[in-house]
């Protein structure tokens, strides 16, 4: 299905996409995100060499929300989608015009208008 709309020219937009999906179907997705660099982080209590994080509390805590860990993560992902010749896309369609709504007339004196 994603190769069907990604054919007819839509940029398509991987929600919440695992990373062993992009091999096979990142090339047809224009962008994609998920939680799962935030999830392993914490899961795993990943700490990159030279962070330093603590909670509102005090606590030492993981790499869950540090843009070093995220883009460390990003260049794993990106390691893991297979380059393919791109070919341009045909445009998207121009949206379609909806035909104009028929006005009813006026209810003729002694007439009951009924509501549509």
């Amino acid at each position: 299905m994603i190769g069907q709309f990604a054919s007819r020219g839509y940029r398509l937009h991987g929600f919440g996409v695992k990373i062993t999906a992009l091999p096979i179907i990142g090339h047809l997705l224009a962008s994609a995100d998920s939680y799962a660099w935030s999830d392993t982080a914490r899961k795993e209590h990943t700490m990159l060499d030279g962070c330093h994080h603590t909670s509102r509390k005090g606590a030492v805590t993981d790499c869950r929300n540090c843009p070093r860990w995220a883009q460390e993560w990003r260049r794993r992902v990106l390691a893991t989608i297979p380059t393919r010749p791109t070919t341009p896309r045909p445009p998207t369609a121009p949206a379609q015009r909806r035909p104009p709504v028929r006005r009813r007339r006026p209810a003729v004196e002694g007439q009951l208008a009924l509501a549509a």
